[in-house]
Parts: C-alpha cells; structure tokens; sequence
C-alpha cells in the first residue's frame, strides 16, 4: 500500500511538472514569434509614422501659419479674411483627407497593440498543441478545495464536468478583465481554443505561486498538510511533545522570553569580541556594511549513519538481500505451494537469484548462467 501510494503521488508531481513545462514552453513559443511580428512591422510604422510627421508638419502647421498671418492683416476686410481662410482650407483638402487616414491607421495600430489581439491570436494557434499534451492532466487533476484558489477552482471543476467540451456560459471570473474580452471575439463569439490556453496557463502560474494544491503530491500539497493536523495535535498535544522530548517547550510564552534572552546575550557577546578585535573573519566597511569571510573547510563525513554502511561507494543488490535476510529472516515466509511436499528446501542463495532475475528484469536463463553453483533447473523449481 505505501509503495502504491508513492507511485500514486510520484506520478501526480511527474503530471504536473509536464503540466508546467508544456505550458511555458507554449507561452515563450507564442511571446517570441509576437516580439518577431513586432520588430518585422517595425519598420512600416516607422516609415507610416514618419510619412504622418511630414505631413503635418508641411501642411497642417503651414496652414495654421497662414491663417495666422490673415488674421493679423488690420487694413483687411474681415469678409475677405474669411474667403482667404476658406480658399486655403480648400486647397489643403486632399492632404486632410490623407492626413486623417494616416492617423486612423495610426490610432488602429495602437488599439490593436493595447488590447494585445496578436499575443491572444497567436496563443489560440497554439492551443490546440498545448491541448493534445495536457488536457488529459488537467482533466485527472486532485485538487485540495480547501486551500485553492476559488475562482480558478471553478474553472478547472467545470473543465472537468463537461470533459472540456466548453460553452459560452464557462467560468471567467479568473481571468483579469482584458483576457475576459480576449475570449470573445469581434461579433461576441465565444473563442474555446483561447480560453483553454489561458485556462492552463493560470493552472501552471497557480501552481507555482501555491494559489493550487493537490490531494495525491508529494511537491504541490498545501502547506498545512505537512504538518500535524490541528485536531491530533490538541487532542494529543501534551503526548507529542513527549514523544519528541519537547516538554520543557511546551509553554510557548515562557519558550520565546528565554531564546530571546539568550540570542540577546550571544549579540552583546559577538559585538564584543568584534570591538575587541577577536573576529578577523568580520570586516566593517566604510559605509557601516559588513562582510563575513569564510573559510574552506576540509571536507568530512558528518552522517551519523555512515558508520553502518562500507566504505566503498557500490553496495552488490545480494548483499543488500542478504543483510536483509539477517535483520528478519524474510525468506522463511515463502512456502511450497503444495503443502505435502516434503523436499529438500533450496538454500539462500537460490532465492536470491531468483528475486534478483524477477526484480532486476534479467530472466531466469540468464541469471543461472551468470550464477555459480546454481542450475537453471533448481532455480526454475524454486521460482515456481
């Protein structure tokens, strides 16, 4: 059970890990062709803005500086004025209705870059991709409600309700409020293949920032589940402490006064041996900042467990059985499948083989070759 169990959690972590890794590289594939798109258009806007300078400077501004020298005429008539402005108002006509269709290609092209329609354009050709890859995770996701974010649980729950078969009427409170009107185009069509690319790209953020957690993880649980849950620890507070020979912290209060005291004491005392010169590894700079120097250390094993195991790196898969078979004897439980046979048992090491040819996947015809003093026919005999 507990093997199944960590396989169970291994391969949630092994889906979400794909889950993440598909979606990044869907987004950076889709923000590196928008930047290629931008920096391609670049110089038509460079050379459409330029064109619109130009011509507002020869011709808007000059106008606007003729009109002015009219109006500063005092011996002139103000009819005549008026039929002067009109006149050059008329010639400048065509170049107005040039002008004004510049600058609504202009005002057009800043739209389109605000409201971020080629970025959404390019991440719905993607989605498709990114759907083949992770929609099936998405779909067996676990998640821990509790401690979830609850818009974005709301989409997830109803992308696996209907399968991702998507309708107009799906969750998009989780999106911000220029992605909600992405996923609807220009004559109010609901756009799924957008929305399903957005959908996982939040999963993927969510994940990361631990604004979603999983039931079956060992990496993407909520933080709460590491700990000892709030009901067994007060039913069983004053045993746990016990257990962990932790009674004299049991009072938290009197617990925190007395670190405190003592990180206070061990503050006088290193400022102390500082100001007195017995810490050359401290260096105050000029600006009050200080840098810590420190020293190679020769490395050395601190394990307190490397003195059960040899000293040579590789430990042989027989040894470890049977320095297994020494702790409990495990090879005493298997029996004869027929319970009147009376026959010699087979000694040690022909089990050992046998488990080694089954786990490590070698097959019995090779395990009895490469074994000495074993035959094929009494490891077949034992293995059967």
């Amino acid at each position: 059970m507990a093997f199944i169990a960590y396989q169970t959690f291994k391969l949630q972590d092994t889906l979400v890990e794909t889950l993440l890794q598909a979606v990044q590289n869907a987004l950076n594939a889709a923000q590196r062709e928008h930047k290629e798109l931008y920096y391609e258009e670049r110089a038509e806007r460079n050379m459409q803005l330029k064109e619109l300078v130009v011509g507002l400077d020869r011709h808007l501004l000059q106008a606007l500086s003729d009109i002015q020298q009219i109006v500063l005429v005092s011996d002139c008539p103000a009819s005549l004025k008026v039929e002067q402005i009109a006149a050059l108002l008329e010639n400048e006509r065509p170049m107005q209705a040039a002008l004004e269709k510049q600058i609504n290609r202009m005002q057009a092209e800043v739209d389109r870059g605000e409201q971020e329609k080629d970025y959404f354009q390019l991440l719905s050709r993607r989605s498709l991709k990114l759907q083949t890859r992770v929609s099936e995770i998405v779909r067996e996701l676990r998640l821990d409600d509790r401690a979830s974010s609850q818009p974005l649980l709301d989409a997830i729950h109803y992308y696996q309700r209907t399968g991702g078969n998507l309708e107009r009427s799906a969750p998009i409170a989780f999106l911000p409020a220029s992605e909600q009107a992405a996923v609807f185009n220009e004559t109010g069509k609901f756009q799924p293949s957008l929305y399903k690319i957005l959908l996982f790209a939040k999963i993927a953020e969510a994940v990361k920032g631990g604004k979603i957690n999983l039931i079956h993880s060992h990496k993407y649980r909520s933080l709460d589940d590491y700990l000892i849950p709030q009901t067994a620890w007060e039913q069983k507070r004053e045993e746990l402490l016990e257990e962990a020979c932790l009674e004299s912290c049991a009072d938290c209060e009197s617990t925190l006064e007395t670190l405190s005291q003592t990180l206070n004491q061990q503050h006088k005392h290193t400022n102390r041996r500082v100001q007195e010169g017995f810490n050359p590894l401290l260096q105050i700079r000029d600006d009050g900042s200080f840098h810590v120097a420190t020293p190679k250390q020769e490395e050395f094993d601190t394990t307190p467990l490397s003195r059960f195991f040899p000293e040579r790196k590789y430990v042989s898969l027989l040894e470890v059985l049977h320095t297994v078979q020494q702790a409990t004897s495990f090879l005493d439980e298997f029996e004869h499948w027929q319970r009147t046979h009376h026959k010699r048992r087979p000694p040690e090491k022909t089990f050992f083989a046998g488990i080694i040819g089954y786990g490590c996947d070698i097959g019995q015809h090779k395990i009895a070759q490469i074994s000495k003093q074993i035959s094929e026919n009494e490891l077949e005999n034992t293995i059967n």
